[in-house]
């Protein structure tokens, strides 16, 4: 089948973990990690990250969680939120070129380009 014409289909569930990179103390990414592998066993396959999520850790974390199992799993991360290096809030960009920078850079975090 060609790329992109596949059929999606995503469970009822989804998991999202912006807590397991920021805002919940202290972290600890080998329970993240068996979080995200254990729902994923029991067929939750839509995976939601962010790339303000950690200023990008997150993304960083799911691709290590992922490894070895991208099929298994649809990714969704969204990119408006714009965060310094330390995590200061900057505001917000919706343009279609900040867009495509965010979807690039998500894709390098996640090693999937």
């Amino acid at each position: 089948m060609a790329p992109g014409t596949e059929e999606l289909s995503v469970s009822a569930l989804s998991l999202g973990w912006m807590g397991m990179s920021e805002f919940n103390a202290p972290r600890d990414e080998p329970e993240s990690i068996s979080v995200i592998c254990r729902a994923v066993g029991f067929g939750v396959n839509l995976l939601d990250t962010a790339d303000m999520n950690g200023c990008g850790e997150n993304e960083r974390l799911v691709g290590r969680a992922i490894k070895g199992h991208r099929r298994a799993v649809v990714l969704t991360t969204s990119s408006w939120n714009v965060r310094d290096e330390r995590g200061n809030f900057l505001g917000v960009n919706g343009t279609p070129d900040y867009a495509r920078q965010c979807c690039d850079s998500s894709l390098r975090r996640l090693r999937l380009a």
